[in-house]
């Protein structure tokens, strides 16, 4: 009749929380001419990737984001990706970020 969600999984409110260590890393992408980048953000051990994005410099209308996720076989990196609408010799840069979280067991 008394039963709590305490009793069942063993914790109280207190210790269940919500996102701690919190935080954001960011990876450079290489400025160059290349038609496809990717470049992934990696959390620091003990964290995984949350959320994130992408920023792109330079010529930055010759290209579009393609992809921006977890990458599948690692919970701490995320993923961008972007292409050209075309060729061009115009030089841009793909930048990734991923927000990080600290993962409880």
């Amino acid at each position: 009749a008394n039963l709590t969600s305490d009793k069942v999984d063993g914790l109280n409110a207190s210790q269940l929380g919500g996102l701690s260590g919190v935080e954001q890393v960011g990876a450079a992408g290489v400025h160059n001419s290349f038609d496809i980048k990717a470049t992934t953000a990696t959390c620091p051990e003990g964290k995984v990737a949350i959320g994130g994005g992408a920023r792109m410099n330079g010529f930055i209308d010759v290209a579009a984001l393609h992809e921006s996720r977890q990458e599948f076989s690692s919970p701490r990196t995320w993923k961008v990706g972007a292409h050209e609408h075309g060729p061009t010799e115009k030089e841009w840069e793909l930048d990734a970020f991923a927000i990080c979280a600290s993962a409880r067991p």
